[in-house]
């Protein structure tokens, strides 16, 4: 046994002989990260006996009763445990140093499996952008198919989620969805945020969670960004395609009570296309901490993100067969698209007795400009199928919650309630029939539309021995108004009701070994000129789902999660953008399993594996007519992952996609693909060098695929076929990162 094994042996007898002998009286104190003195929250402390006496709040502060003088060991995850023998004062003060994540210590019922990998994986993979932290969500897979300015299409739990129909994406709570916007429902442009930023990513799959509301159908992915940086960054990245990107991570100062950290991006690349897409992107953002007292901390937070591109589009496969256009080139040189948004947010958290309070409200001033081409010379043979999309939106959002632990019959429950308050507003929503970006040939639509959301929500959990209970219930109220410029007799009002109950129950067979069991309603809503004109009286179709599975540590270093689910729909919404309209396809039912594994080899090596099973189908259509266009059937990934203390992280991580139907007759198949990426860096003292590769064994591989009709302008007639976007071939970066 080593010193620090002997000092905290005989410190942990001391402390027992102690406690036993002593008095209970109050003690209270900081715990904080040791190389940046910030507070750390979510610290467990436990007394010699093991028995958890208290958690650190947001602020980092703990208060509570112990003997005269008693041992305490604090614990949290990423941190090595810190064991402190003390005498009765108050205002402790608990350095933790930090460390690498280890498997080994991981047990099945102190943390939930997805907690437990978002936290691995967020330390072991690079993302190279805020669209690949979703990649971090086992299941979930993106494709970019507009010059790198457009939301990514996302794909999960059997659902061609297009942009974000059926997803909810937040950041710090602010919500990225946009509800009835001018490309399509759900929008959600991830974009304004920097990748370096985030500390921890909480997800789940399905409707479980009574605080997720609007889109939380297939799940829900919140991002939540760190407070302060470990170390100031100069980073540098240079690639092919002319790719560069500059960033910048700062803590502006830092004091015992308060903080304020900078971070700027500045991206640019040509992509790999025979049309430049001069794609230019610009972040910045700013974070304020303040720690008003023991109990209370306010935060503000800004930031401002701005881009603009050109994009070769979605090209049929024929005019690359017949030679008329190449792999990487364009049917219209036109397409691309600006848009920019502007976040600032302010919250506030405080802590009474066993309650917290929290309250949030964001503002964010959003500006859209798309210009695509779907079908070329379809409806008009002379000037084309060019359509513009654009808007002007300002959202304001307020969130309350109240969380507290009581005890009833010897018995702690936890429970939650909150309220949710949204409105946005949108300026000039419009659809267009355009040429060459800057002649107006056709307005489609155009109007103003006000959509309002408020909601209740409330929880209560109850952890036992082996069991664990999760019982939730929302309500949400949705308001729509269409102010219609071009046919004013079309203009309107609507509302709709919809109550969503949840439930998860855990059983718990012992440090190794758990099952769990959950059930729950969601819903999306509908885009509000549809809902105002009458096309779709679905308003809000619900969601019903149920996971059954169980999670497993198998030895010392491997975690496994196995389940099976099952997800049925009111309505299928596919979106048909030259037309403005989202079509109604009916309901819809999916069926699948899904399996995730994470392997510590041993200290420095680790390696994940996910897979993905789903059989999606309509439910309303003949059997041979009731395929989901776009649907995955089957994805996979896995990685292996080299991470050592001396600075050395290297990575090898491969996805799959297997063909799926591309039309609800399967006549024609979106091709699968296999693609791999690379990364390797070393650290020495304050110099970081790095270098990425996407698609390291350079496949030939459709990124984005739709089964579009579409005419180019020297055919008589229409054909029905495959229309993609190349994915990108070998793509070499490299970085240099500067500590200072």
């Amino acid at each position: 046994m080593n010193c620090n094994g002997i000092k905290y042996g005989l410190g942990i007898i001391a402390s027992m002989l102690f406690h036993s002998l002593g008095a209970q009286n109050a003690i209270s104190g900081n715990v904080f990260d040791a190389n940046t003195m910030k507070p750390i929250a979510e610290v467990s402390i436990f007394s010699a006996n093991e028995e958890l006496l208290a958690t650190t709040n947001d602020s980092g502060n703990f208060e509570m009763n112990i003997s005269n003088k008693s041992g305490l060991l604090f614990k949290k995850r990423g941190y090595e445990d810190f064991f402190k023998l003390v005498d009765m004062q108050n205002n402790l003060e608990i350095p933790m140093q930090n460390i690498i994540v280890n498997i080994s210590e991981i047990k099945i019922n102190k943390r939930s499996y997805n907690s437990s990998i978002a936290e691995i994986d967020l330390n072991l993979k690079p993302a190279k952008s805020a669209q690949d932290l979703l990649k971090l969500v086992p299941g979930l897979f993106i494709a970019q198919h507009q010059g790198g300015g457009k939301a990514e299409q996302i794909f999960l739990r059997g659902f061609d989620i297009d942009h974000g129909t059926d997803i909810l994406l937040t950041v710090d709570g602010m919500p990225v969805n946009m509800v009835s916007h001018a490309h399509g429902q759900g929008y959600a442009d991830l974009h304004f945020l920097i990748p370096e930023l985030v500390k921890k990513i909480d997800f789940d799959k399905g409707p479980y969670n009574a605080e997720k509301g609007n889109f939380a159908t297939a799940g829900y992915v919140d991002f939540q960004t760190t407070d302060y940086f470990q170390k100031n960054k100069i980073v540098f990245e240079y690639g092919q395609f002319q790719t560069q990107r500059l960033l910048l991570l700062a803590n502006l100062f830092k004091h015992s009570r308060s903080n304020a950290i900078f971070a700027f991006e500045g991206l640019k690349s040509n992509g790999p296309f025979e049309l430049p897409q001069n794609f230019n992107r610009i972040n910045a953002y700013t974070k304020w901490n303040c720690l008003l007292n023991r109990n209370t901390k306010l935060q503000f937070t800004s930031s401002f993100f701005t881009s603009q591109w050109k994009a070769s589009g979605q090209i049929p496969e024929r005019a690359v067969q017949n030679g008329t256009i190449g792999r990487f080139g364009a049917i219209d040189s036109n397409e691309g698209g600006k848009t920019s948004r502007i976040n600032f947010s302010v919250s506030t958290t405080t802590k009474i007795g066993t309650s917290q309070f929290q309250q949030k409200m964001f503002y964010a001033k959003y500006d859209f400009n798309l210009f695509s081409n779907f079908t070329f010379f379809l409806k008009d043979s002379l000037n084309g199928d060019q359509i513009k999309q654009a808007e002007k939106r300002d959202m304001v959002v307020y969130q309350n919650s109240m969380n507290n632990s009581i005890k009833i019959a010897k018995q702690q429950f936890a429970i939650g309630s909150g309220l949710y308050f949204r409105l946005d507003c949108v300026q000039n929503a419009e659809l267009s029939h355009t040429f060459l970006r800057t002649k107006l040939i056709d307005p489609l639509q155009l109007g103003n539309i006000t959509e309002m959301n408020s909601a209740i929500f409330t929880k209560i959990s109850h952890t036992g021995a082996k069991w664990k209970y999760d019982l939730g219930l929302r309500l949400d109220h949705i308001g729509f108004y269409y102010a219609n410029k071009l046919e004013v007799q079309n203009s309107g009002y609507n509302k709709a009701l919809v109550l969503s109950p949840k439930l998860v129950v855990y059983r718990i067979l012992n440090d190794f070994a758990s099952l769990y069991l959950k059930a729950g309603k969601g819903f999306h809503s509908n885009d509000t000129r549809l809902v105002i004109s009458k096309t779709n009286q679905n308003i809000l179709p619900a969601a019903y789902s149920l996971d059954l599975g169980t999670t497993l540590k198998i030895g010392k270093s491997a975690l496994l999660n196995v389940g099976i689910w099952y997800l049925k729909s009111n309505q299928e919404f596919v979106y048909v953008g030259d037309e403005g309209i989202t079509e109604p396809n009916g309901r819809s039912r999916r069926i699948g399993m899904d399996v995730s594994a994470r392997i510590q080899w041993f200290k420095a090596l680790y390696s994940d594996v996910n897979l993905n099973i789903c059989n999606p189908q309509y439910l309303d259509e003949k059997r041979a007519e009731n395929y989901i266009p776009l649907a995955p059937l089957t994805t996979a990934t896995s990685g292996i992952y080299y991470v050592t203390k001396t600075g050395i992280t290297a990575g090898l991580q491969g996805r799959f996609m297997a063909n799926r139907p591309a039309n609800e007759t399967n006549t024609i198949v979106a091709k699968g693909y296999l693609v791999a990426d690379a990364n390797c860096t070393y650290q020495w003292r304050r110099l970081e060098l790095g270098v990425v590769v996407e698609n390291v064994f350079n496949t030939r591989w459709n990124e984005a695929q739709f089964a579009t009709e579409s005419r180019l302008k020297n055919e008589s007639a229409p054909t029905t076929e495959i229309h993609f976007t190349p994915g990108t071939p070998i793509f070499a970066k490299l970085k240099c990162t500067l500590t200072f």
